[in-house]
Parts: structure tokens; sequence; C-alpha cells
């Protein structure tokens, strides 16, 4: 598997599993990579590391759900991977 599709298969798995506790070990596996060698690429490519693109994807995941839902926040920092209100808040900051 080339670079382009390790990267495309390790955004592809954050996407699916974006509520979920993703830890940067499982998306190097799908890809393909060591943890290492992933962050590396992804760095190069995408401009931050697996762990902050996985954060920043569920602030912008919660942000919508925030405007355009009538959910409680609690639910929506749970159901995007946040273990409280409190972590949630946090980091918006």
């Amino acid at each position: 598997m080339d670079d382009r599709n390790a990267l495309e298969q390790a955004i592809v798995y954050i996407e699916e599993h974006l509520g979920d506790d993703i830890k940067v070990e499982d998306v190097a596996l799908v890809a393909g990579y060591s943890y290492y060698h992933l962050n590396r690429q992804f760095s190069a490519v995408i401009g931050e590391s697996v762990g902050s693109y996985i954060k920043k994807r569920r602030l912008a995941d919660a942000a919508k759900k925030l405007i355009y839902t009538d959910r409680k926040i609690i639910d929506i920092a749970l159901e995007n991977g946040f273990d409280s209100a409190e972590a949630f808040s946090r980091a918006f900051k």
C-alpha cells in the first residue's frame, strides 16, 4: 500500500470511529504502518499529528451538533469521545 492509500485508509477509519475511543495505534494498524511512521507521514501530508487531527475532527463534529440540534451538551460531549462536559469545554478553549 502506498503512502496516499495508507493515509486515506487512516482518515476513513478516523471518520467512521469518531465517537469511539480511537488510539493512534489502532489507526496505524489499519494503515499498515507503525505508530511513528504514520505520525511522520500524516504530519508531512496533513500538517498535523494524528492525535491533533482526531481532536479537531471531534470538536468540529460536536460544534455542528451544538448548532443544528437541540441535544444536551453532555450528550454531544460523550458521543464525541469526551469524558465529561468539563473536558469538552476545555477542548474548545
